[in-house]
């Protein structure tokens, strides 16, 4: 196998599985069934990299339940920092090189501008600190590594703002959203495909710039601004609903766990370097919502 992908079931690697990579490069997906991370043995990752033969480790895994995390903080940490430790160890034994996905709440979110790759991190949450730790772990252990830090991460599949949104309004619920935290909304197929582009790049040349980068959506908008958005596609796709949606600020809302206010990523880097840039976050999102409507709609015959 070329490449090996764990977290199988979670939304990134659902989106990196029904990507094109190609006719020549086999993948193969490990989810808790075959490796589990949360109480991960060396010995294993070790066989089913020996048994594989892969030639590049992808990280999609990872403990992302953002307020649930300041309740289990040990579950965050071992998916988070010490599972990616334990990837990055075993690929640096065999000369393989690991792509590791973070997050944009390694930072505190009080920068007025856009973060680059090297602005200073500073979690506010359990979360944010695990991956930042997991970061750090990575950075430590092997060279050759690839961390993109992500915003805002949705899809079609699996647990996420997009999903919960439209449940919520398909049962006309009252729908209360934070409006002053700002984001970038990311589909996972965007970034699934960044990912395969620079895989692409070291199966075939056996050389990338390896380092951290940022990779979202273009353009930014509040938590209410993107609910709001799901909301107007959908009912032009057809929804109907009674859902009521309204603006509340982060103090009202009252989430366990504390979130950047300025959550935006400077994404010029891995443009320059590999001439990667996702979709304008809208456009994106229409055709998650478009996926998802025309899942859930009533097919012929249904009473």
């Amino acid at each position: 196998m070329s490449v090996l992908v764990f977290g199988k079931h979670g939304q990134l690697a659902r989106a990196l599985g029904s990507a094109n990579w190609g006719p020549e490069t086999p993948v193969a997906f490990l989810g808790r069934g075959e490796c589990d991370l949360l109480t991960v043995d060396p010995r294993d990752l070790e066989s089913w990299m020996d048994r594989t033969q892969c030639q590049i480790v992808i990280n999609a895994a990872g403990y992302t339940a953002v307020d649930l995390a300041e309740d289990e903080p040990a579950a965050a940490f071992s998916l988070n920092r010490d599972a990616p430790i334990a990837l990055a160890t075993a690929c640096a034994v065999r000369n393989v090189p690991l792509i590791h996905v973070s997050t944009d709440y390694v930072f505190n979110g009080r920068k007025a501008s856009p973060y680059v790759e090297d602005d200073p991190i500073d979690p506010l949450s359990v979360y944010g600190e695990s991956k930042a730790a997991g970061e750090q772990g990575i950075r430590d252990r092997i060279g050759e590594h690839l961390i993109i830090r992500t915003s805002g991460l949705y899809g079609p599949t699996g647990s996420n703002f997009v999903i919960k949104i439209l449940e919520l309004a398909r049962q006309g619920r009252v729908v209360r959203v934070v409006d002053d935290q700002r984001t970038a909304p990311t589909a996972a197929s965007n970034l699934a495909d960044a990912i395969i582009a620079v895989s692409a790049i070291w199966l075939a040349q056996g050389h990338v710039s390896w380092g951290t980068y940022h990779f979202a959506a273009q353009g930014d908008t509040t938590w209410y601004g993107f609910a709001a958005e799901i909301l107007r596609l959908a009912a032009s796709l057809g929804l109907k609903t009674s859902a009521e949606l309204h603006p509340v600020s982060t103090a009202d809302f009252g989430a366990k766990a504390l979130r950047p206010a300025n959550a935006v990523l400077d994404c010029t880097l891995i443009e320059r370097t590999f001439g990667l840039k996702a979709a304008a976050w809208p456009v994106a999102l229409e055709a998650c919502v478009r996926d998802l409507i025309t899942r859930n709609a009533p097919h012929s015959g249904d009473a």
